[in-house]
């Protein structure tokens, strides 16, 4: 786990899919001290920790999503509450730090879940936020994020409809607030695409 922590992107990346592929090897064996040991550090103060953390457990659950529990899905989502409270997407690295967490929720609702409606508020807003990001690779994360969530609650209708009823009313509040940013203007295209 020390290549998450690389000062180098692509080698936190690589470490993250390899990490992914030797969970799936063994995920009983691998799933819960993977996540003990990496749920800490989503939060860390050193951004190449938390960038290495998040994109670890999102290659993880990609691999292993129907080995996972409830008890560690609980676990996962508890990461957007420890990023938010913490501060931890603003200032310098909060894009990156965005981005990870975007493909960790995708993750997260691609597996099989009981969604809880705390997450699904927090979702909303974190896409809303990515929506009028400047950054297009925020943007576009937050469209995956938003495209993973409304696939898995297709079959929770009710859910589903107020996710996407309250992201409709935030892109709409956005594009007033900004009628001319670009940026906002595809973030909000991208994310209704």
């Amino acid at each position: 786990h020390v290549s998450l922590q690389h000062w180098d992107l692509q080698i936190r990346e690589l470490a993250a899919e390899s990490l992914g592929n030797i969970v799936a090897q063994d995920p009983a064996a691998c799933i819960q001290p993977v996540i003990d040991t990496l749920v800490p550090k989503v939060a860390d103060l050193d951004l190449a920790t938390r960038h290495g953390a998040l994109t670890g457990l999102a290659c993880m659950l990609k691999t292993s999503h129907s080995h996972i529990t409830q008890e560690q899905r609980d676990k996962l989502t508890t990461a957007p509450s420890i990023l938010i409270s913490e501060g931890c997407l603003k200032g310098r690295g909060g894009e990156l730090t965005r981005c990870a967490l975007y493909q960790l929720l995708e993750a997260v609702f691609n597996t099989d879940w009981s969604h809880g409606s705390q997450l699904i508020h927090i979702v909303k807003n974190l896409a809303l936020e990515g929506a009028a990001n400047l950054n297009e690779s925020v943007r576009l994360a937050a469209a995956a994020m938003i495209r993973g969530a409304s696939s898995q609650l297709s079959a929770m209708e009710e859910a589903r409809s107020a996710l996407l009823q309250g992201l409709l009313s935030g892109l709409s509040e956005l594009a007033k607030g900004d009628p001319d940013s670009r940026a906002t203007a595809r973030g909000a295209a991208t994310m209704l695409g």
